[in-house]
């Protein structure tokens, strides 16, 4: 009996330091990969079972095994659990942690395309449709830091309910990597020629056309000549009425007080008027001469229509501006 009792003694003993060292090991492949790491994008096919994401992630370098992760989905019943969709994983994460990232379901995002020459409170308007930002806070942390003109115009995606802070980031980290080492060409006159190029960008379409509107505006300044750029007026005008569409410009709305008004005030406006691409500032910095001291744009063709004398661009403006 006493021999017995030591076998059944001995065996219980075997079975737990067995089992201890079974669970051991388990737990070690269930760890992270990694002590640190950046978040890396992961994506669940839609309809994969949870031994094609485990066989994903291991081949990611997300998890140090996929058996291990495959019998932790089982047994914790989270292998019914995970969802498609694009998420955000650390190799610094556990393989519990990431099963639970994958069950929680992905982050919410939205798509968001921001077009040339846009303002800060157009860009506001399409953060809020989209429910990227609340409305105006995005706008309010713009103006606090005077950012407008580079907000560099492209296709983004935000998180929604995102930190305006954050959405700023990425937008001025694209400006910087895209726009600034062309404006870094001719760095003593960095911010004429973006506020240039967001003038060029709201009024004018095609480069060529606006290089040589570029030259004539630097001309008319040169000259002490009012710009009377009506985009300027219009940028003007939306930060005084917000709610009231631009067009058609009145004779009363020239009268507007603000340093915007380039038919008041000579020279540049005080900023840009308008987040400009790549094109304007390129017609921005290579501005070309030319016999012109006037254009208008057609509103039927959007052709740009020059004019060399005072007169000649009352007559344009008679045949292209008024209707017949």
């Amino acid at each position: 009996m006493r021999f017995s009792r030591i076998v059944k003694t001995l065996l219980a003993a075997g079975f737990l330091l067995l089992a201890g060292v079974w669970g051991t090991v388990f737990l070690y492949f269930l760890g992270p990969v990694a002590a640190t790491g950046e978040t890396r994008p992961f994506t669940v096919a839609s309809g994969a079972g949870f031994r094609d994401i485990a066989r994903e992630l291991q081949a990611g370098g997300f998890i140090r095994s996929r058996r291990a992760f495959e019998l932790y989905a089982v047994l914790s019943g989270r292998a019914r659990t995970l969802q498609p969709g694009r998420y955000e994983v650390s190799p610094s994460e556990s393989g519990p942690a990431i099963a639970r990232i994958l069950s929680a379901g992905p982050e919410r995002e939205a798509t968001v395309t921001i077009p040339e020459g846009l303002t800060a409170i157009d860009i506001d308007r399409l953060l809020s449709a989209a429910r990227v930002t609340p409305p105006g806070a995005f706008l309010e942390a713009v103006r606090e830091k005077n950012l407008e003109g580079r907000l560099f115009p492209d296709t983004y995606r935000f998180y929604l309910h995102s930190d305006p802070q954050e959405v700023i980031g990425k937008l001025l980290a694209n400006f910087d990597r895209r726009a600034a080492p062309l404006l870094a060409a001719d760095p003593s006159h960095e911010k004429q020629n973006l506020i240039l190029a967001s003038i060029l960008e709201r009024e004018v379409p095609g480069l060529e056309d606006r290089k040589i509107v570029a030259g004539l505006l630097l001309k008319r300044v040169a000259a002490g000549i009012p710009l009377q750029v009506d985009a300027s007026l219009c940028y003007a005008k939306e930060e005084r009425y917000p709610e009231v569409p631009c067009e058609p410009l009145t004779k009363l709305d020239k009268k507007i007080e603000s340093p915007y008004n380039t038919y008041l005030h000579s020279g540049w406006p005080p900023g840009a008027i308008a987040n400009p691409g790549v094109l304007a500032i390129e017609g921005a910095l290579h501005p070309k001469d030319s016999p012109y001291w006037y254009y208008l744009s057609d509103p039927k063709s959007g052709k740009t229509i020059f004019a060399k004398t005072i007169d000649e661009q009352v007559k344009n403006q008679l045949t292209y501006l008024t209707n017949n």
